[in-house]
């Protein structure tokens, strides 16, 4: 598929804006990546925009492929033909996927550095000579060198942190506000245009603390927000309130090796995570309307993978008071 290209004329005004925002924002003390929650933007695009804007007219990714990815993974994941290498790329992939979404150009990259990683680790090898040769066999074809040398590019920001940052210091990240705004959508009754969800109606359970924590975004970043991560919300939902797997890893953690292992050897547990993920995306997609449905692309399950209802709870009287009231005016 032939990606399209950035049209500069279009975009360089929403992007300096972007600039202008994040550097006001880093002014007023926010770190580096509250302030790119704010602008709406990545954080490794304002730092590549920074750098050098002569390459906004680069290439654009291709969100459609990178879905793709997230689709083989979640097939190789509900199969059970996979080698366990490809197995464990597949894990790492949809981990990366979960907080990465929106760095669709660095998130293969990230994917085969936890790979080589994984197996440095886990082996105690210093060099792929040192690997046993069976897994040496799996391993190389993983391996791409292409997307080695995009890591060198000036249109690439290779920044494969996975840690996760509080906002504003409070105990919560962005991961678990996308999983709270995915439940609201999945759980909320969508029978009645007086109940049904919206993401306005979210923007103000996110601003007003219905979630139990206050996040004072206004509405045109947490429009983009939304967007950004729409697409994992039914699998963050399904792994955070349905699940007893904790998808998430950090190479930085001396226990990240245990940490996919933990993913890795419950198969049938990730088969149900899966099977719920599927019929959480379709709850979610049946209440959204058609405008904002345009512009999510939530995995496709697998075909044979059954759906597994989730137990739905009634929404709580500090979510619906949160929604029912004007998003709040917060003074940072």
């Amino acid at each position: 598929m032939k990606r399209r290209t950035v049209n500069p004329r279009r975009d360089d005004d929403a992007r300096a804006k972007s600039l202008q925002i994040f550097d006001e924002k880093r002014r007023e003390g926010l770190s580096a990546k509250q302030a790119s929650l704010e602008t709406g933007a990545p954080l490794a695009s304002l730092y590549r925009w920074k750098r050098n804007p002569d390459l906004w007219d680069q290439p654009a990714p291709d969100p459609e492929a990178s879905m793709l990815r997230i689709d083989r993974a979640i097939e190789t994941l509900v199969g059970n033909a996979a080698s366990e290498a490809i197995r464990l790329h597949a894990v790492l992939e949809i981990g990366a996927w979960l907080v990465w979404p929106g760095e669709i150009i660095e998130r293969p990259m990230a994917s085969m550095s936890l790979l080589l990683i994984y197996y440095a680790r886990s082996r105690r090898a210093s060099t792929l000579a040192e690997l046993p040769s069976r897994d040496l066999k799996d391993l190389l074809p993983l391996i791409s060198m292409s997307e080695f040398e995009l890591m060198f590019k000036p249109d690439a920001d290779f920044l494969p942190h996975f840690r996760e940052y509080p906002i504003y210091e409070q105990r919560f990240t962005a991961r678990d506000v996308a999983a709270s705004v995915g439940r609201y959508f999945i759980e909320a009754d969508g029978s009645a245009l007086a109940s049904r969800p919206s993401i306005e109606r979210a923007h103000r359970a996110v601003n007003n603390g219905g979630f139990g924590h206050f996040w004072p975004i206004t509405i045109k970043p947490f429009r983009s927000f939304f967007r950004t991560r729409s697409s994992t919300m039914p699998l963050l939902y399904a792994e955070q309130v349905q699940s007893d797997i904790d998808w998430h890893f950090d190479p930085e953690r001396p226990t990240f090796v245990e940490d996919v292992d933990a993913i890795l050897n419950q198969p049938e547990k990730i088969v149900e995570l899966l099977a719920r993920s599927k019929w959480a995306a379709r709850q979610m997609a049946a209440k959204l309307d058609r405008r904002a449905l345009a512009h999510i692309r939530f995995p496709r399950f697998p075909k044979g993978l059954p759906e597994e209802p989730c137990e739905i709870r009634p929404v709580e009287p500090e979510l619906a008071d949160a929604i029912s009231e004007p998003a709040a005016d917060w003074d940072f």
